[in-house]
């Protein structure tokens, strides 16, 4: 398998490489097989849920109109509430300013 190194045309100077389009450049065709394996993997995994004996029967029917009713948009707010506050904590302790340490008070 051979690299070809991408050069930009735009720049002043030839002999500079672009290293954003030298990494895509070697990056495609190494995962490019990892992607199509996990493509195909995916695609076999959506043939059982097509054989879902619930999905074509009243039942199912009843349950995906339970689910996406008029109330989807807030249970899907509400499952991801806590989620959003333990980030905005971390968030907030990771960006936080360092302590410093107390001086004495000055006589």
């Amino acid at each position: 398998m051979s690299v070809r190194v991408l050069r930009p045309r735009d720049t002043e100077d030839p002999g500079r490489v672009n290293v954003r389009l030298m990494l895509v450049a070697t990056l495609i065709p190494m995962l490019a097989p990892r992607l199509l394996a996990a493509a195909l993997a995916l695609l076999a995994a959506a043939s059982p849920a097509r054989a879902c004996p619930l999905c074509d029967t009243a039942t199912g029917v009843r349950v995906r109109a339970g689910v996406f009713d008029a109330d989807f948009g807030a249970n899907v707010v509400y499952t991801l509430l806590p989620f959003l506050v333990a980030f905005a904590g971390v968030t907030l302790v990771h960006f936080a300013p360092a302590a410093r340490p107390r001086r004495p008070p000055r006589d």
